[in-house]
């Protein structure tokens, strides 16, 4: 299953903005579980929208942990020779961050091997 964590905390302005953007995922991709991570202030802003299945609400300091499943073909490769996706184990960097240049946030995650056809 697909999971989007969208990210937004600054002003209602652009809170409501990004409404579009999840109207557009969500009819994208109808399957996936879209979750939203703001400010308790602005929550309410986002709190009753269809679309969402989740709104993080957290205070300035406050953490709180947000489990994302990802698609195992987002680790993965497709082997030709065999018909099969694989995943090579090992521990893979998991990074947030506005932009790929302003990271804000980092860790990691372990992944045994794994093989699937689908």
């Amino acid at each position: 299953m697909l999971c989007v964590l969208l990210v937004r905390f600054s002003s209602i302005g652009d809170i409501l903005l990004t409404t579009p953007l999840v109207r557009a995922l969500a009819r994208r991709h109808p399957e996936a579980r879209l979750v939203y991570v703001t400010k308790r202030a602005m929550a309410p802003l986002v709190a009753d929208n269809p679309h969402l299945s989740d709104v993080v609400a957290l205070q300035p300091g406050e953490r709180k942990s947000v489990t994302v499943t990802a698609d195992r073909r987002l680790l993965g490769h497709y082997d030709e020779a065999h018909h099969k996706w694989r995943v090579a184990a090992g521990k893979y960097a998991v990074r947030l961050g506005r932009s790929a240049t302003d990271l804000l946030d980092e860790g990691s995650a372990a992944i045994t091997a794994a093989t699937f056809g689908d």
